[in-house]
Order: structure tokens, then C-alpha cells, then sequence
């Protein structure tokens, strides 16, 4: 595909491109991956009203689950670190899965009110794909050794999210940086 774009519009569910060569149509879910490698060509930073219009857009337009959000989320760690300029980094937060089942079950009990997209991986996983990708300093770190939202237990909370170097395996979140040779 060229990189000329000449136009660009969501039908529905699909991301319609036109280039010099051609009509191109993708699954809009796969606007996630694009964004994140549109910053990492450019600037790195996202001005407040493009990530306004990013989140309306994702959330209008669709949910990931399961396996699908499993595999678009490798695709898009590896896209992530094959546009990485060398001696560039890659910093990438996402839900432990590890506790995907509480939160989903906490959801239905009415005690998590979040209703966002999320796409949840085990650190190992992530690791793994930059590690594929050739990606070297990976450093890990997680937050949250239980939720939030648990009000008496919060000032106990920033303290043990200090231990987020050793504590991440068991997490709620967790953060991965990593670096591309030079």
C-alpha cells in the first residue's frame, strides 16, 4: 500500500483508505495499533483533543474481547517496536491478566463501575513479544496489589505500589519499558 493517502472515512465498522494504488478496507479494530504507531513516528505526544476524539472514536466504534484483543495487542506491541527508532524506547501499561477475573466479577456485582476497553496480558506475555521483536532493558514495574476503590486501604496502597519492581507478577497493572539496540 502506498503511504499517500487520499482519503480516509469509517463505514460502519471498516476503515476505508484510498492511495494512488487503490481502495483499501481494514477492520476498524485495527485503528488501535495504527494510532500507536502514527505517535511513535511522530512526536510521541498526543494533543488533548486528539486523544478526546481517539477515545470517542475507539469507544463508538468497537470493544475488543478475548482472543481477538489478545492477538491485536501482540500485533500491536510488535508494530510498536519494529517503528522504534534505534536506541528508542517502548513503554507500554496494561491490566494484569492475572486479575481479569475479579475485576469482570467485581463489573456484574456492581462494585466496578468501568465500562472502558481494556486488553489484559500477563507480564510474561508482553515481555515476551519485545523480546521476539529484539527489544533489550526491558524493565517492569507494577501498581495496585488490590483495587483502588477498596477507600481505608488507599494510604497502604501508595506505599506497597513502591514495591511495583518486585511485586508486578501479582499486580493489578503493570508497565514494561524497553529499548531497541543502536
Amino acid at each position: 500500500m502506498s503511504d499517500k493517502i487520499k482519503s480516509k472515512r469509517l463505514e460502519g465498522t471498516k476503515l476505508v483508505v484510498e492511495t494512488p494504488d487503490g481502495t483499501h478496507t481494514y477492520d476498524s479494530k485495527f485503528l488501535v495499533a495504527a494510532m500507536l504507531i502514527y505517535i511513535a513516528r511522530g512526536s510521541g505526544t498526543i494533543a488533548p483533543e486528539e486523544s478526546s476524539k481517539m477515545i470517542d472514536l475507539l469507544g463508538q466504534h468497537f470493544a475488543l474481547q478475548g482472543a481477538e484483543s489478545l492477538e491485536l495487542l501482540r500485533l500491536a506491541i510488535r508494530e510498536m517496536c519494529r517503528v522504534c527508532s534505534p536506541g528508542g524506547a517502548v513503554c507500554l501499561t496494561t491490566p494484569n491478566k492475572l486479575w481479569y477475573l475479579a475485576m469482570r466479577a467485581s463489573q456484574k456485582m456492581g462494585l466496578r463501575d468501568y465500562a472502558g476497553i481494556e486488553n489484559w496480558l500477563y507480564p510474561g506475555q508482553a515481555v515476551s513479544v519485545m523480546r521476539s521483536e529484539g527489544m533489550t532493558d526491558i524493565t517492569i514495574s507494577g501498581c495496585h496489589l488490590w483495587p483502588f476503590q477498596i477507600r481505608f486501604l488507599r494510604p497502604a496502597l501508595k506505599r506497597v505500589d513502591a514495591l511495583g519492581k518486585w511485586l508486578y507478577p501479582v499486580m493489578i497493572n503493570f508497565g514494561i519499558l524497553c529499548r531497541k539496540p543502536s
